[in-house]
C-alpha cells in the first residue's frame, strides 16, 4: 500500500469528487477500513477470484485467499460499500454461485462478474484463463440464474452480454 495513500485521498477531496478504490483487499485492516470510510471512499471494489482457497489461490498465489477474505470482512464491518469483483476465467467459471453466496455472507453490497480484459497480466496467461465457447456459455447461464435469484446484487459485463444477446434474439438475428 502506498505510504501516501491518505494524503492522495485528502488532496482529491479538495476537488469535491466521489472517490472509489480498487484493491485485492489483502492489506485492509479494520483501522484502514475505518479510515477509508472516514475519508469518504464511496465504493471499495475488492477482487475475489474464488470462494475457496483452491480456486482463489490458483490465480493469486498461496496464502492470498485468507488475507483477501479478512480484508473484505474488515471493510464490510466498518460500513464501507464493498463491491466484490470477479473476472470470470477458466479457473473460476464453475465457482460463480459460490462466490455470490460468499459475497452475501460477507456483507458485500454487490458481486460483479466481468469478462477478461485482454491486457496487462492477462496477456501473459491468456491460454490458461480464456474460456472456451462452451465454458463462456456455461458462465453466462450461471450469471443469468444468479441474477434471477439475487437480483441487482449480481452485476457486471456478463449481464450486459446477456442483454445484448436478448436484444439480438428479439430483433430476429439468428446464429450462423
Amino acid at each position: 500500500m502506498r505510504k501516501d495513500l491518505f494524503s492522495l485521498i485528502e488532496a482529491l477531496r479538495e476537488f469535491n469528487v466521489r472517490i472509489s478504490m480498487n484493491t485485492n483487499g489483502t492489506l485492509i485492516t479494520k483501522d484502514i477500513a475505518k479510515k477509508l470510510k472516514d475519508f469518504g471512499i464511496r465504493i471499495l471494489t475488492i477482487s475475489l477470484d474464488g470462494a475457496s482457497k483452491e480456486v482463489a489461490e490458483s490465480m493469486r498465489g498461496k496464502g492470498s485467499f485468507k488475507d483477501n477474505l479478512v480484508g473484505i470482512e474488515n471493510a464490510c464491518s466498518q460500513g464501507l460499500n464493498v463491491l466484490i469483483s470477479t473476472t470470470v476465467t477458466k479457473c473460476n467459471f464453475r465457482d460463480l454461485r459460490n462466490i455470490t453466496i460468499l459475497g452475501k455472507k460477507l456483507g458485500a453490497r454487490q458481486v460483479r462478474f466481468n469478462h477478461v480484459f485482454y491486457g496487462g497480466n492477462a496477456v501473459c496467461f491468456i491460454k490458461d484463463i480464456w474460456l472456451s465457447l462452451d465454458e463462456e456459455n456455461q458462465g453466462l447461464r450461471t450469471v443469468e440464474e444468479l441474477f434471477k435469484e439475487f437480483g441487482q446484487f449480481v452485476t457486471g459485463s456478463y449481464l450486459q452480454q446477456l442483454e445484448i444477446i436478448k436484444g439480438l434474439k428479439e430483433r430476429g438475428v439468428k446464429k450462423r
